[in-house]
């Protein structure tokens, strides 16, 4: 099952005016807004996984790889001459309860680890909803979901 989304669809929430800031605080109201209307989370590992086991032997992420779908290689956005691993999962309860843990969208880089998983992509209905960049701490939702993310703010 190949999706080849990140290059083809990333454009797709990649525009200033639906790049938001999610507080620490809001977090929890943000991930559950997005997880109401996601099927399938994809992260990016740079460099690459030479092979899904090096993913599977990693502590941080045992309990998310019962939900493990596929995974591809493709070419850094970010880096020139960079080969990336895209791994998909589904969007089932234990990628749900690992995505509930972290403090935010950005609480997964570990300098001592050897495998880390960043710029997580939320895909609804074969459609991106939501795309992030790590590096950046940038975040962008889909038309479709600004509106109901900004209503569920709490100011």
């Amino acid at each position: 099952m190949q999706f080849r989304l990140r290059m083809s669809y990333v454009k797709c929430c990649n525009n200033a005016r639906n790049a938001i800031i999610i507080k620490e605080n809001e977090y929890q109201t943000f991930i559950d807004v997005i997880l109401r209307h996601t099927e399938i989370v994809c992260f990016t590992v740079c460099p690459y996984l030479d092979h899904v086991d090096e993913l599977r032997e990693d502590i941080r992420y045992k309990q998310i790889m019962g939900s493990y779908i596929d995974s591809e290689f493709t070419e850094s956005i970010h880096t020139e001459n960079c080969k990336e691993s895209l791994v998909y999962f589904k969007a089932d309860y234990y990628v749900r309860e690992f995505l509930k843990e972290k403090k935010d969208l950005f609480d997964f880089f570990d300098e001592n680890a050897s495998v880390n998983l960043e710029d997580v992509v939320f895909i609804g209905k074969k459609s991106i909803i939501c795309d992030t960049i790590t590096h950046e701490k940038y975040c962008a939702v889909s038309d479709e979901l600004l509106h109901e993310i900004k209503k569920n703010r709490k100011y």
